[in-house]
């Protein structure tokens, strides 16, 4: 993303008096740096490193900012969380956040640039050059006072003290001195996993399928999008009860639903009262989060093993962000889901789907950066049957993004989502089975998620022999020849024979579930 430079160049004119106050009355400055670097460093933490080892606070030509890096540097150099909430609960504390322009300015600091965390060096230079040359406006000042003063000095005298005058200009900051350890930030010995001694990757772990097979990883953000009354609330509810069956805590942050029909439908997936009190959170916000409430969030989440947030477009509102915007979806991203699951829990959004006639190509809405941000599994609910009172319904649910490969490929349909409300007693069984066989139009069997597997393999490995592609997809044999010939049947995969009659393999359309 290009951004505007126009404005970026040392300005002598006074803003204005409700946007920026001035120390240095119009002596050079840069009030768009300032804004810009300050909103990168609040979104993305991992420049203030960058900006630190140029600039100091000092550097800031407006009071307010420089009161609001010496906050972002004092947090960071803690190794603090640092963002709008943090920055505006520690200026409070201090008794500086009326100075520093108040928690307002912050956010619009915050939401207002469209910056990238590349462009805070180019900030940070521009800010230390204007900063530069205020201290040497300030030590020419001085000098001219000196040199025209009738106090006798001799020039050498004044000399002397023009050197020290210009000496005493920084040249360099110091930059961030972390009071704990840079333990992320060292080379990680990789001895261990190049000899096999190394703890092997969990994989996933929760959201069982009915044979078993686990659809969530822990510590991961993931996501289940759908249109209204898909399902996607059972699909997480599913997971939430397996969790509380295994004695673990499940926590629930509830934007679209209410406390009473949320616990009905726990008590009707099986769930006991003893269960929902004891091991169940429910969080049910209805005002943007804050300091304080960060701490009640960090108490609602510690030992979760799962965290479902129901309604993520209602949840930016509340926050006062637009769903639509890439720089606001970051930021709730970085606020809440990326925050919990650097705890631990595994987290699954909740989130809309727009209508569409082609599912393969729908996402979320905002979808874009929100995918990129998933770095669990990213499903979609895509309804076969419907849901109601008293009947039996079920959703198909696909895979739309697996960063780890454990689950499936892309594009395949992972599990069908039953749910049967035809019980007299108000039960309902809600379970995941594996997918129901798919039949092509002349009745041939399609093992689609091996179809997948293939085509995933195809792509790293085109030109691949029918006994490589069954040495390097996972499944049995028989069953990834018949995932072969559907792909070739259907147009998918190419064949070569070569002359020795060996037969090589090249992808040629992406594969698509449509089932």
């Amino acid at each position: 993303m290009s951004t505007d430079t126009r404005h970026l160049h040392p300005v002598t004119e006074a803003p204005p008096d409700d946007d920026y106050d001035q120390r240095h009355d119009a002596s050079p400055h840069n009030a768009d740096a300032e804004r810009a670097l300050i909103g990168i460093a609040l979104t993305h933490s991992q420049a203030i490193t960058d900006a630190a080892t140029v600039i100091t606070p000092s550097d800031f030509h407006a009071i307010r900012h420089e009161l609001i890096w010496t906050a972002i540097e004092h947090l960071y150099s803690r190794g603090e969380p640092v963002d709008t909430i943090t920055v505006t609960d520690h200026l409070d504390q201090q008794g500086q956040l009326k100075r520093a322009g108040g928690a307002a300015h912050l956010w619009t600091l915050a939401t207002s640039t469209l910056a990238t965390p590349a462009s805070a060096g180019y900030y940070a230079d521009i800010i230390a050059n204007t900063a530069a040359r205020r201290r040497l406006t300030t030590a020419a000042t001085a000098l001219h006072q000196l040199a025209t003063s009738p106090s006798g000095d001799t020039p050498d005298t004044i000399k002397t003290r023009a050197l020290e005058l210009l000496a005493a200009i920084p040249t360099a900051p110091p930059g961030i001195t972390l009071d704990q350890d840079l333990g992320p930030w060292q080379a990680i010995d990789l001895t261990a996993h190049v000899d096999g001694t190394a703890p092997p990757d969990p994989g996933a772990t929760l959201l069982h399928r009915h044979d078993g097979k686990n659809l969530m990883y822990a510590s991961a953000i993931h996501s289940i999008a759908g249109e209204p009354g898909s399902g996607k609330t059972f699909f997480g509810l599913i997971g939430a009860v397996q969790q509380l069956n295994q004695g673990a805590l499940v926590t629930m942050l509830d934007f679209e639903d209410r406390p009473s029909r949320l616990t009905r439908r726990l008590l009707q997936l099986g769930a006991t009262p003893d269960q929902i009190i004891h091991q169940f959170r429910y969080v049910h916000p209805d005002v943007a989060l804050t300091s304080a409430g960060r701490r009640d969030l960090d108490a609602a989440v510690d030992g979760a093993s799962l965290v479902i947030i129901d309604g993520i477009t209602e949840a930016m509102t509340l926050q006062g962000m637009s769903y639509l915007d890439n720089e606001a979806i970051a930021q709730w991203l970085a606020l809440i889901p990326t925050y919990i699951a650097n705890q631990g829990p595994a987290v699954l959004q909740i989130d809309h789907l727009p209508k569409a006639k082609d599912n393969q190509q729908r996402f979320a809405i905002g979808g874009g950066h929100k995918l990129a941000a998933i770095d669990g599994v990213a499903f979609m609910a895509d309804v076969i049957k419907g849901f109601a009172k008293g009947t039996k319904g079920s959703t198909k649910i696909v895979i739309s993004k697996d960063k780890n490969g454990d689950v499936g490929p892309n594009g395949m349909t992972i599990a069908t989502m039953n749910v049967d409300a035809t019980n007299d007693d108000g039960t309902i069984y809600a379970w995941l089975d594996t997918p129901t066989p798919s039949l092509d139009d002349e009745g041939h069997f399609r093992p689609t998620i091996l179809m997948g597997r293939v085509c995933q393999f195809l792509i790293a490995h085109p030109g691949a022999t029918g006994n490589l592609i069954r040495a390097g997809v996972r499944g049995k044999d028989a069953a990834i020849t018949q995932a072969i010939e559907a792909l070739t049947r259907e147009g998918n995969v190419r064949t070569e024979t070569a002359a020795n009659r060996a037969v090589f393999y090249y992808l040629t359309a992406p594969f698509q579930d449509n089932e």
